[in-house]
């Protein structure tokens, strides 16, 4: 997952330096790299994120992690949208998703630290 994480934070400005070739399949790389790229991420969470609670109060704490993790993020886009609307600038979503990657990687390594 922090590899995951650390490539996501490397290849996300070229990537949105596809947005301005304008070439369609530019942007169907970018977006299945980004797939990819996710996939990659999410594809070690649940078994990981079991391993982080007890038995006990595993699926309430994971149930409230999750939905707390939704709600930021299923508001990051729009605020990216509204920022590179504003700005002109495409690679303002990259810099979300750059903070969203470097707080990933913290956020595994603290709990893995815990763990």
């Amino acid at each position: 997952m922090i590899m995951a994480a650390i490539v996501t934070i490397i290849v996300s400005y070229p990537l949105f330096l596809l947005l301005n070739t304008n070439s369609l399949v530019c942007i169907v790389i970018m977006k299945l790299s980004f797939v990819l790229l996710v996939a990659w991420f999410i594809s070690p969470f649940h078994a990981w994120i079991q391993d982080l609670y007890d038995v006990k109060s595993r699926y309430q704490l994971i149930s409230l992690t999750f939905s707390i993790g939704i709600q930021f993020g299923s508001f990051m886009p729009v605020l990216a949208l509204w920022a590179w609307k504003y700005t002109g600038n495409v690679q303002i979503p990259a810099a979300f998703i750059i903070a969203w990657g470097c707080l990933g990687v913290i956020s595994v390594m603290r709990a893995k630290s815990r763990a």
